[in-house]
């Protein structure tokens, strides 16, 4: 029955491949009227979809070979996708804009917030948790025996270790979209202090070249790595903590200049909430890898 199971969620991840594949074609063929939001929405959204549905293929087909680096790739993509879910669900329950005193289109909005709630739950809550307790069973773990597993426990590489070095390879891959697709002109830095133009490239290069430079060091237990990992992510860590408690909606009109007149904006407590959850994640990682330090100092893995 476990393979079974294994082999089903395999073709869940490749059917969501093939939608997430239709919506980058759709995105490309098919773009939105609506030019409120700036062009590089477009574009990082079409590669952002196309990266996703090879994600999606790859890890499926990895799967249903029995692949370990697949449940590694599936626990990575599961969380995410809880987290994305838990916002969503809340933005849905809390955050929805409520339309006037209008019957149809109250019972329009009521229905909007039980599709967005009822999919949130199941797809991006519910089923990603499944993934993530099913396959941590040591029974479903034994079947994918043999790969990174083993190379982790021979060398003293715990799975934590390349989870969070997972997690900063995609955020480094994500973060060199935004180098030549820019979703805005302009980003607040520390404060009032934004960057915007060729500065702003050159920002996001240098974090894309340091999260290649951290991820590949974490999985190779290097020092280096280690000490710029927790440097980087502690100064970080604060100053997204000091932008949030000092953001402003004047603030994030500006950030968003586009967004000023339409439906697509954010209120400072929705940006807030949705800021202060998006921290929990690289804080618990931080701690996390504080305090495999003896791994980083004692041992390693020569290049």
């Amino acid at each position: 029955m476990k393979k079974i199971l294994v082999v089903l969620a395999g073709i869940y991840l490749i059917a969501i491949a093939v939608l997430s594949g239709i919506f980058a074609v759709a995105a490309l063929f098919f773009p939105s009227p609506d030019k409120v939001l700036p062009q590089g929405f477009a574009y990082f959204g079409v590669l952002f979809y196309l990266l996703l549905a090879v994600w999606l293929f790859s890890t499926g087909i990895g799967l249903i070979l029995r692949k370990n680096w697949s449940r590694i790739s599936l626990f990575v993509m599961s969380g995410f996708a809880l987290l994305t879910g838990i916002l969503l669900f809340i933005a849905a329950m809390f955050f929805m804009p409520v339309p006037d005193k209008d019957l149809a289109q109250m019972q329009n909005f009521s229905l909007m917030k039980l599709i967005m709630m009822t999919v949130s739950g199941i797809f991006f809550v519910a089923i990603p948790l499944y993934f993530l307790i099913f396959f941590s069973r040591p029974a479903v773990r034994s079947l994918f025996l043999g790969g990174i597993e083993e190379g982790a426990k021979g060398s003293g590489r715990p799975f934590g270790i390349i989870l969070v070095a997972v997690f900063t390879l995609i955020g480094a891959v994500f973060t060199t979209l935004f180098v030549f697709f820019p979703m805005l002109p302009k980003v607040p830095v520390l404060g009032d202090f934004m960057l915007s133009g060729i500065w702003l490239k050159i920002y996001f290069l240098i974090f894309s070249i340091v999260g290649f430079y951290i991820g590949i060091g974490l999985l190779r237990l290097q020092k280096g790595a280690w000490v710029t990992y927790v440097i980087l992510h502690s100064i970080t860590t604060l100053v997204a903590l000091f932008n949030l408690l000092t953001i402003t909606e004047a603030r994030i009109l500006e950030i968003t200049p586009q967004l000023q007149d339409s439906s697509h904006g954010m209120s400072l407590t929705m940006y807030k909430m949705f800021g202060g959850l998006s921290l929990i994640l690289p804080v618990v990682f931080l701690l996390y890898v504080i305090s495999k330090r003896r791994l980083f100092f004692n041992k390693g893995i020569s290049p």
